[in-house]
């Protein structure tokens, strides 16, 4: 898998039941959450899926940038 050819949007958790897991790349159990747990990453690749219309998209280098941001709700500090 290329990682360019990726495509990532951010989801509210209040739409996790909304999403049709598959036609994305990760199944529920796989998904990013926020710190807060208000929101989730999903990817796909190809078209974008019905369930996600009017989302916002984001593209490798862009969901790298958000995840991490130490200032952000998406940062995970790591041990390594």
């Amino acid at each position: 898998m290329r990682y360019n050819n990726l495509r990532y949007i951010i989801v509210p958790t209040s739409e996790l039941d909304s999403i049709d897991f598959t036609k994305v790349i990760q199944d529920q159990g796989d998904v990013r959450y926020s710190s807060d747990g208000q929101f989730f990453i999903v990817k796909y690749e190809g078209n974008k899926p019905y369930c996600l219309y009017g989302k916002t998209v984001y593209t490798h280098e862009q969901i790298l940038g958000i995840v991490n941001d130490v200032n952000d709700i998406w940062y995970i500090e790591s041990d390594i």
